[in-house]
Parts: C-alpha cells; sequence; structure tokens
C-alpha cells in the first residue's frame, strides 16, 4: 500500500459546538475538567519505580506553581494524604497548605518516596524543601526510620530551620536523599548534604547502616576543589560535577558509593568508595566541558561539550550492562568511562540531554541546530516497551525513535524522563516556546502512564496522554491500493470537540470537490483515528489536492498524488547466448503521462531461475529509459533485455514486479511461469596463440598450448559441457597431413565473452613422430579430410582454423630412453600359498598408443613382464596382470609417462619366507633395490566359503576310498589265483619226477627227431621270454606309481594343513602299501615264471600241450593284473590333476 506523507504546518481545527473555554480537560477524563493547565515545566517519572509527575504553570508566567502526580502509591509517595494507586493526575499540595508557597522548582521521585523543592521568595533560587513518602530506611531526613510522611513536609538540617543557603539542586534514588547548597549565594554549590539508607557508604565513610538527618558529604580532604555544578545519585552510589577553573563550567567529575558493577568509573577493583573520588576516563581527560550527568541502576553516563559552544556533542557511559544500557552494542560491563555513539557513528547534531532510567538510556539532539530538540535516541531494556520502539526487545545501541504512526516529532522535544518500565516526553507542538503536550510509553500496570486507564496493557510506542490543544491534525495519510485512495486521519482532539466520524471533503487545485466515505471497521474513534475512502479516482490521473474540509472547517494541505500505471502481461520476443528480449504490454494506460512518475516508480523487476542449477536472480530496469515519444507520452509496449545469461542454459520467469515505491515493488503481472533455453556458444581457437614448449620436444612428441576461449565447463571442473577435451586437437601441417592432438592440462585465463564461459590455455601432445621438421599451421576440433598432393586442404571450406604463425618443430632423432623401475613404489597387494602379487610404478615411459584398455610404449612391454631378485640371488619371473596399467601422469623426463602396474609371482613354495631385494625389466640387467620386500607364502585360502582344507580332505578321503577298495579286490584276485598257480606248480614238479626215468628216451628223440621238437622247444622259450619281459614291463610301470603316490602324499602334506592331518597321512600310507604288495606280487609271479622256465627245459616234449594251457593261464593272469595296474596309474593321474586344481584354488 502507498502512504504519502503531509510536511505542511498543523492547523488547528476549529471545530467547535459553541465557544471553547480557554481551560483544557487534562486528558479526556471528566473527573480532571477542573484541572487548568497552561504548560508544562517538568516532567518526572521515577527512575526506580512506577509513580510519575509533572510541574506545571497554571497562570501563565512560565514558572511551576502546580504539582500533579499519578501511579503506585503503595507508600503514600503520591502524597495526596492517601495509599492508593493513582490511574490519572492528582493535584498535590503541601501538608495542611493550599499552595506551594512559592514557584516549584524541581521535582524528584525516587521508588518509595518523593520531594520537590521551592522557591519561596521568588528569586529564581529554591530555598525550601518538601519530601514525602518512606522513610523506613530514613530517606526523609527527620531523624526517623518508622512510617511512612503521607504528605509533603518541610526538612531541614538537624537543629535548622533553614539551609543556610539556596538549593541548587537535590537528587533522590532508591533510599537516599542528597541536596547541593549555595552557601555564599554565588549561584553555584559548595556544600553538599546527603541521608538514608548507607549499606554501602553512599552518603557518609561512617560504618552506619542509615543516616536519619542530613549529613555534610565531602572528599577526604575536605575539598572539592571548584564549584560543585551538578549533584545525582543512583542506586546506593552518587556523583557530582565541580567547575574547577571556576569559568560556569564543569569540568571535573566526583563518584563515591557502591562499585559493584563499575558504575563509578574507578575500574574494577574497587569494590566501593567511602569518600568521593575523582574519576577520569582512560584518556585522562574528559576533551571538553562537562554539560550533565546522569545516574541510573548501577550506571553511569557523562553529556560532554567538545567544541565549547555550550551544547553537548560526546557521551560517556559505563557500569552494568546487562540490557544493553550503556549503548555500546553489548552486553559486558564497563569499569570505565566508555564513548557512545550511534551505529552510524554520529550524533546527526547537539545532544541537548543525555538521561538515564533504571536500566535505560536517552538522548535529545537538535539535528537541525535551530536550539530546539527534533531526534530521540533510546536504548537499554524495553521488557514493558517503555523505549517506545514498537515491540518488547531490548536494544543496545541507540536507536530513532518516532510517536505511534510518525515519522517525526510534531514540535519541538523539550525534555526526557526514564522511569523504571515507563518513560515520558514533553514537547512543545504549536513552537511557542511553551511545552503543550506530554508523550508517554511503557508498562501502565499502576496507572503510571497517567491516561486514566488501569488496563494494565503496554504502550509499545509514545503516544500523545495530554495536549493543551483543543482539536488538530495529528496526521493525515494518503494511500492508494488497487486504484483506490484512502485518508487515514488523525486528531489532535484532548477536549473531545469531535467525538463522532466528521465529514470530510477533499478538494484539488481545479477547485474539483471529492467526496469520502467513512470505514468504521478502519477507524479507533475513541483515539481520535478516522478511516475514509475517497470517491471518483480514477487510474492514471495526476491529483493536487489542497484543501481538507472538517465538518465545514478548512484546513489548506498540500498533497500531490498521481495513480498508478499498469502492465498488463508480458512475451519473450527473443533469445540468444546470453540475452533473452521481454515485450511489456502497456495498453492499458491510455491516459497515464509517464513524466508524472519518479525514476523509482518507474523500476521494473524481472526475477528468473536458472533452472539447470536452480539459482534464481533478478534484473532491475526504468521504463523512461526506453520509452522515446515526446513527454514519455505512452505506447502499447516497451522491450526490456535480459543480459549477462548462461549460454545453453534452461530459464523460467517466475514472475515480473513493477512500481517501485516505499522500499518495495506494489505491483506483479499476473502471468503464469515462461521459459525459454539460451543458444549454444562455441568455443573458440585463437590462432595467433600457439606456442611449442621447446622442453617437451622429444624423439617421437612435443608438447604445445594454445588459447581456446569461450569453454563451459563441466559441474565438477574436469571438462566442458560445449568441448570434450579427450577429443583432444587436430594440427594441419603445411602438406595438408593431419595430426591427432591429446589433452595433456588446462590452465584458467580469464573470463569469456558469455557470462558463464572462460578462456582457457590449454597443453596437448603430439605423439608417434618421425624425426625432422614439422611446419603446423592448422588446427580443428574435428579430423580434417587428409589431403593429398594434388588436392591440398582447402581451409576455406573446413573448420580449420590458420594458425598465424605456424607452429615450427624439429624432432630430433636421438629420442630412445630407458625405462626407470621406481623400487620404492613396490608394494604387495596379495599373498597366495604358491604366488603374490605386487603393485610398482615406472617413470619415463614412451607413450605410443593403447590396445583397449592397455597402453603401449616403446621403450617397455608390460606383458614381458619383470624380474625380482631375492637374498639368495635367486631369480624370479613377475607375470603383468592384465588391465592393471593406471595413468600417473607426465614422467621426469620430458614427453614421457609415468604409470602403475600389478604383476604376479607363480611357483611358490607355500609357508615360505621370502626376502626380495631388487627388481629389473631385464633377467640379465641391473636390478634397482626395492623397499618392503618381505613375503611369506601362506598355507591357506580363504576365498571358498568352505575352508580349503575341508575340500581337500574331501577329495583324498573319497580317492583313498577309492584305492583301497580297488586294492582289496586286486588282493582277492590275486591270493586265489597264488593258490592255484602254486597247485599247478606242484602238479607239474610231479609229473616231472614221474618222467625223469624217461629222460634218455625224450633225448634220444630229440636227437632223432630235431627240427620238430626244437621248434616246439623255442616256441616255449619265446613265450616265457615274452611273459618275462611283460613282468619286467609291469614292474616299471608299479614303481613309477609307487614314485607318483610318494609325491601325492608329499603334495597332499604341503596342502593340508587344517582337519585330522594324521588321519590322512594314515589314508596315504595305506595307498603306498597297496602300492608295495602289489609290487611284491609281481616279483612272486616273476619267481614262478622263472621256475615254469626251468621246468620246460627239463621236461619232455611230449607234455608240451599242458604246460602250454598253463602259460597262456600265467599269462592271462599277467595281463589282468596289468590292466589293474593301468588303472590305477590313471587313478593317480586324477588324483594329481585334483590336487593341482586345488592349489589353483588357494591362489
Amino acid at each position: 500500500m502507498k502512504k504519502f506523507f503531509i510536511t505542511l504546518i498543523i492547523f488547528p481545527i476549529l471545530i467547535m459546538f459553541g465557544s471553547i473555554n480557554s481551560s483544557f480537560k487534562f486528558l479526556k477524563s471528566k473527573n480532571y475538567s477542573d484541572l487548568e493547565i497552561e504548560s508544562i515545566v517538568d516532567l518526572e517519572f521515577s527512575a526506580d519505580g512506577n509513580t510519575n509527575g509533572a510541574v506545571v504553570d497554571t497562570n501563565g508566567d512560565q514558572n511551576g506553581d502546580t504539582i500533579y502526580m499519578w501511579g503506585q502509591n503503595n507508600n503514600y509517595q503520591i502524597g495526596d494524604g492517601t495509599a492508593t494507586d493513582k490511574f490519572s493526575p492528582v493535584e498535590i499540595t503541601p501538608q495542611g497548605q493550599s499552595s506551594w508557597g512559592g514557584d516549584i522548582i524541581n521535582l524528584e521521585i525516587a521508588q518509595l518516596f518523593s520531594g520537590a523543592t521551592v522557591d519561596s521568595n521568588y528569586d529564581g533560587y529554591a530555598d525550601t524543601l518538601y519530601l514525602w513518602g518512606s522513610n523506613y530506611r530514613g530517606e526523609i531526613g527527620n531523624g526517623e526510620t518508622t512510617g511512612s510522611i503521607t504528605t509533603p513536609q518541610v526538612i531541614t538540617p538537624e537543629g535548622s530551620t533553614t539551609w543556610d543557603g539556596n538549593i541548587i539542586n537535590f537528587s533522590l534514588m532508591y533510599a537516599n536523599t542528597a541536596v547541593l547548597i549555595d552557601t555564599d549565594y554565588d549561584g553555584y554549590g559548595d556544600l553538599v548534604y546527603g541521608w538514608g539508607e548507607n549499606t554501602d557508604y553512599e552518603i557518609s565513610p561512617k560504618d552506619d547502616n542509615a543516616i536519619l538527618y542530613p549529613e555534610i558529604i565531602a572528599p577526604e580532604d575536605n575539598d572539592w576543589g571548584g564549584n560543585i555544578i551538578d549533584l545525582k545519585l543512583g542506586s546506593r552510589f552518587g556523583g557530582v560535577t565541580v567547575d574547577s577553573n571556576y569559568d560556569g563550567l564543569a569540568d571535573m567529575l566526583y563518584m563515591w558509593g557502591d562499585n559493584s558493577y563499575g558504575e563509578l568509573g574507578l575500574g574494577a577493583s574497587y569494590q566501593y568508595s567511602q569518600y568521593p573520588t575523582i574519576v577520569n576516563p582512560q584518556s585522562g581527560s574528559w576533551d571538553g566541558d562537562i554539560i550533565d550527568l546522569t545516574l541510573g541502576f548501577f550506571n553511569s553516563g557523562l553529556l560532554i561539550d567538545t567544541d565549547s559552544d555550550g551544547i553537548g556533542d560526546l557521551i560517556y557511559s559505563w557500569g552494568q550492562n546487562n540490557y544493553g544500557q550503556l549503548g555500546d552494542g553489548t552486553n559486558i560491563i564497563r569499569y570505565s568511562p566508555k564513548i557512545i555513539t550511534p551505529s552510524s557513528g554520529s550524533w546527526g547534531g547537539n545532544i541537548l540531554q543525555f538521561e538515564k532510567g533504571s536500566y535505560t538510556s536517552g538522548v535529545i539532539i537538535d539535528s537541525d541546530l535551530n536550539g530546539s530538540g527534533d531526534l530521540l535516541y533510546m536504548w537499554g531494556q524495553n521488557g514493558n516497551g517503555q523505549l517506545g520502539a514498537g515491540s518488547t526487545s531490548d536494544i543496545s545501541t541507540p536507536t530513532i525513535i518516532y510517536p505511534e504512526g510518525q515519522s517525526s516529532w510534531p514540535g519541538s522535544i523539550y525534555s526526557l524522563s526514564n522511569g523504571f518500565s515507563s518513560t515520558g516526553v514533553i514537547t512543545d507542538n504549536n513552537n511557542d516556546d511553551l511545552i503543550d503536550s506530554f508523550y508517554a510509553s511503557g508498562n501502565d500496570e499502576y496507572g503510571q502512564l497517567g491516561n486514566g486507564s488501569n488496563s494494565n496493557i503496554d504502550q509499545l510506542y509514545f503516544v500523545v496522554i495530554y495536549s493543551s490543544d483543543s482539536a488538530s491534525i495529528a496526521s493525515l495519510d494518503f494511500i492508494y491500493d488497487d486504484n483506490q485512495l484512502f485518508i487515514d486521519l488523525r486528531l489532535y482532539d484532548y477536549s473531545n470537540v469531535v467525538n463522532s466520524n466528521p465529514t470530510v471533503l477533499l478538494v484539488d487545485s481545479g477547485n474539483v470537490n471529492y467526496t469520502t466515505t467513512f470505514i468504521s471497521s478502519n477507524s479507533d474513534i475513541p483515539n481520535d483515528q478516522y478511516y475514509y475512502q475517497v470517491n471518483g479516482i480514477e487510474r492514471g490521473t495526476h491529483y493536487y489536492f489542497t484543501e481538507i474540509i472538517i465538518n465545514d472547517v478548512t484546513s489548506p494541505i498540500t498533497e500531490d498524488l498521481i495513480t498508478d500505471y499498469i502492465i498488463s502481461d508480458y512475451s519473450i520476443e527473443s533469445v540468444t547466448e546470453q540475452t533473452a528480449t521481454i515485450s511489456l504490454n502497456l495498453s492499458e494506460n491510455d491516459n497515464v503521462d509517464f513524466s508524472d512518475y519518479t525514476n523509482e516508480q518507474l523500476k521494473v523487476k524481472v526475477n528468473y531461475t536458472d533452472l539447470d542449477q536452480n539459482n534464481s536472480y533478478n534484473q532491475e530496469f526504468t521504463l523512461n529509459s526506453l520509452i522515446f515519444k515526446q513527454k514519455f507520452e505512452i505506447i502499447s509496449s516497451v522491450e526490456i533485455e535480459l543480459t549477462n545469461l548462461k549460454a545453453e542454459t534452461n530459464y523460467q520467469i517466475d514472475s515480473i514486479e513493477y512500481f517501485y515505491e516505499n522500499g518495495s515493488y506494489k505491483y506483479q503481472i499476473e502471468q503464469s511461469a515462461a521459459r525459454f533455453k539460451t543458444q549454444s556458444v562455441q568455443p573458440t581457437i585463437q590462432s595467433a596463440t600457439s606456442l611449442v614448449l621447446d622442453e617437451t620436444i622429444t624423439s617421437n612428441s612435443f608438447q604445445y598450448t594454445i588459447e581456446i576461449d569461450n569453454l563451459i565447463s563441466n559441474s565438477d571442473n574436469t571438462n566442458f559441457t560445449n568441448y570434450d577435451v579427450n577429443d583432444g586437437l587436430w594440427l594441419v601441417d603445411q602438406d595438408g597431413y593431419i595430426y591427432e592432438s591429446t589433452f595433456v592440462t588446462k590452465e584458467f585465463y580469464r573470463n569469456g565473452d558469455y557470462s558463464n564461459t572462460s578462456d582457457y590455455i590449454m597443453t596437448y601432445e603430439v605423439n608417434g613422430l618421425l624425426a625432422g621438421e614439422y611446419l603446423f599451421n592448422g588446427a580443428s576440433f574435428e579430423q580434417p579430410s587428409e589431403a593429398n598432393f594434388e588436392q591440398p586442404l582447402n581451409y576455406a571450406d573446413s573448420d580449420v582454423v590458420i594458425l598465424d604463425p605456424p607452429m615450427d618443430v624439429i624432432i630430433p632423432d636421438d629420442g630412445y630412453i630407458d625405462p626407470v623401475v621406481l623400487g620404492s613404489t613396490f608394494a604387495v597387494t596379495s599373498v597366495a600359498p604358491t604366488s603374490f602379487q605386487y603393485k610398482i610404478s615406472l617413470d619415463d615411459l614412451l607413450l605410443t598408443g593403447t590396445v583397449g584398455s592397455e597402453p603401449l610404449f616403446s621403450n617397455f612391454d608390460q606383458t614381458d613382464g619383470l624380474y625380482l631378485k631375492d637374498s639368495n640371488h635367486n631369480t624370479y619371473h613377475s607375470e603383468y596382470v592384465s588391465a592393471t596399467a593406471i595413468d600417473q601422469g607426465s614422467g621426469t623426463e620430458v614427453g614421457t609417462k609415468k604409470y602403475q602396474f600389478s604383476f604376479q609371482v607363480n611357483d611358490l613354495v607355500p609357508d615360505t619366507d621370502y626376502q626380495f631385494n631388487g627388481i629389473s625389466p631385464n633377467q640379465n640387467g641391473t636390478f634397482t633395490p626395492i623397499d618392503n620386500g618381505e613375503v611369506h607364502t601362506s598355507a591357506t585360502s580363504d576365498d571358498c566359503c568352505f575352508p580349503l582344507w575341508w575340500w581337500v580332505a574331501l577329495i583324498i578321503i573319497l580317492l583313498l576310498i577309492l584305492i583301497v577298495l580297488i586294492c582289496l579286490l586286486f588282493k582277492g584276485n590275486s591270493h586265489k589265483e597264488k593258490i592255484k598257480r602254486k597247485e599247478t606248480v606242484e602238479v607239474n614238479q610231479q609229473e616231472n619226477k614221474n618222467v625223469e626215468p624217461n629222460n634218455a628216451v625224450a633225448a634220444n628223440n630229440v636227437k632223432q627227431n630235431k627240427s620238430p621238437a626244437r621248434r616246439r622247444t623255442y616256441k616255449k622259450n619265446d613265450d616265457t621270454k615274452k611273459l618275462t619281459e611283460e613282468i619286467a614291463e609291469l614292474s616299471k610301470i608299479v614303481q613309477k606309481i609307487d614314485q607318483e603316490n610318494k609325491d601325492i602324499k608329499i603334495n597332499i602334506q604341503g596342502i593340508g594343513q587344517e582337519g585330522n592331518v594324521q588321519q590322512k597321512r594314515k589314508k596315504v600310507n595305506k595307498k603306498v602299501d597297496d602300492t608295495k604288495e602289489l609290487k611284491e606280487e609281481i616279483t612272486e609271479l616273476s619267481k614262478m615264471v622263472q621256475e615254469l622256465n626251468n621246468t620246460n627245459n627239463s621236461k619232455p616234449t611230449k607234455k608240451s600241450k599242458r604246460r602250454n594251457n598253463k602259460t597262456d593261464k600265467l599269462t592271462k593272469e599277467i595281463t589282468e593284473l596289468s590292466k589293474i595296474v593301468q588303472k590305477i596309474d590313471q587313478e593317480n593321474k586324477g588324483i594329481k590333476k585334483d590336487i593341482k586344481e586345488i592349489s589353483k584354488k588357494k591362489k
């Protein structure tokens, strides 16, 4: 809503029903209609209580003659003879008198008692002191400590009827009273009296807890060192200012009493001071005259004139600071005086008054230097709204305060009085140099605001409690909202002249009257606030209101009002890489003259969001810079352009606001959000920036740098969204041949031409070159078509950028570099029973390309592996573990790379310690020392769900069971055959015995028939020989099986370390024993064949057929036995295969 504040002089509204009496009602309570007030002379709010009062002039001589008091009265501190709280002001007079018998000079109010000084001889100086209220701690000074004084009573020193001088000043606080006396009548104080509570030496250095009569207070040497200018009491402490050079202005400060919170300004080491003690700031000097001293609850303040003009310029504050009452922005106790300023660093004028309450502080400022206060600063405790800031939050720095609903005080600020939970201000609103208005804020529990209410509602702003004007305009605000004009009228009407809604008309410069409609829902008649709607207001019109007529009484005003223009909708016209043009529809403003609006009101704000990054932005524009017609005449639309947008980015226009006024935009275009995307940006190769890095030239490569502009970084700044560095760059030489460059590094150079782009210096490398000179005169992001000699590359028809100057590179013919094994990087990564893996880095590798994921080097082939040497000078070959090469950046030598690889060493003994101390690419080459070469092969495997020993044991048990079964079967058959063979041999032997007598005949037959018998004999011998050879071959096979069984036993012992090892050994030994038994049987068969052979040589030929049958049978048995042996041999091979598989699993 728009608020127009009137800056005119407030004119009284003479709205009367008959004549108005010259006396005015104090407040708006008929109970006090008989009180006549010409002006307020003094206002006093109790700094440590809830009782307040005022000294007023009723006869127009500008001197106080009447005291009014109100608020808490539980100890007769109001002085009306009762102990009843007063919610409205009551007049107070001395006991048994109808008047004070002179001009009232000063009124002071403490927590439970009060006092006043009176000039009874009308010479301008007070000479009489009145006190009343609580006297339980001797604060009245009449020698008693019981009861209360119910009405004002004259107090003098003990044994005297006068003070023997004029009373220059007096002060009350808590339970203490002090009086400053001018005994030599020179207008300056020279004697201080005090009495009341004395627990902290606030009155006397005596140890008495109470001083019941006025007692002189003086420094320890009894010399103030000058005229006493001012006297003030705080809570249990006091102070005076002294003019030591007798120029009429104070320059020295004395303090005494309690110092628990540093309130004396003497530092933290003092708990109290029994005698008045000189206080100085840390600088050692106040740098000016002391204008005023003010004390509160445990905190102190001083107003200083630094330029000797008699007006304050600087304030000091110190002591307790729990509510920020010192004003330094903290809650820290200050044990020495500290200079206080507003957050702006300057008070903005002369300081007319510095006032402290219990825990609050305030100053009155003359900002226009006309001698009258116009600014009020407040700070400190604000739990009851006593600072008038509109809240209940404490304020720790000086803050400007205005009356409720105002942006300034309606008149000159005359005086400020800070109470315990409320504050009062008196002003001269009609600028006649007489105080006519009283404002208050804060707590009203005991009626201490004096507004006649006992509502106990905190007043958070300063409001008028009393004004001597009959009725006048307090404020007139014009509010324009949604093409409707309202006025908020507030009156000063303390005489209740206007007690219902008045008739209000507005008159413009053309003498046109505008009627109004009263809106009761927004009005507060009891508090003289009236709200109206002005009729007949049109949009796009300039109004000059010059008069307001209230109940036929005309008052001049000045109000210049222009109704608001409208932007009905918008559209997006065009979009580029970093701009978006928006058209605003102004077609509904036919009657608007834009010259009537301020630049602020013509402001437009576009709120938009980067949808890709979810960041919100806004841009502001001023329409008058975009409308070009004469006199800013309206046009149907105007275009605004969003700039500095990011390329290739999605945006959304969230809202468009316009008509900026009073710190915010009033209107927003009613339209759904609109989206758009900016155009893409192409990176640019800067042709004149290529540079060969001479130090990188090798026998087959070189590196160069070149500037590429308008790159858009990706989210992690490792690449670009509009160019992939992994695509590298293509170079073209003078003959049209193309060369691929691989990306090396990038370095930010500067911001690009577009808002989200950057220019980079890129480094690339060209590899695979032959020795010779190259002249590169072109570069491209895309691979260009390679030209031939008949048809060279046409740069004009390609995306190749011409390099100017070109890059001239000479590749030397001396390029072989030995790779360097970095022994310090040797690290074992895994260990198995018969192998282990390790990783190591190699430097100075010449990269020539890649095959899949594997890099290729011209000076090292990782597939050839490496060689390790142990401490016993044994050499072990390491096999490369594929796909483990890791690029670790550039090598030490220019143009080389550094890579890390993983290798594996096999065929090691399980559960064995190895100490490797050297490594080399060549078995017979130089070995590089390595660190951390200790390796211990493991004996178990943790790679399976079940332990390895479990699988080994299971396989061995199954195989042993199978072997035992086979052996048992063979043994049974063998035993039967042995019995048969034995029986056969015995029969043959018997037959041989039987035929022995016939040997001679047989021999003769042989001789006679040599040929057939010899053939048969040869045949028998051949068969026997064949059996013998078969048995010998079978024996060899059995020996081989026996050896294999021993090897199997060793392997099993090496593998099986868990489980029942002794049981395994038994089964293996049993298998070996079975093989041994088989060998024994074969040996016996061999003997039987030998016996058979001997028998054949000695037996006659006629029984050869029978012997042949036996031989054939024996041959069959040997054949069957050979099959069994072969079967066992095959089983052993299976066992060996299983053991090998188990070993692999363990690895």
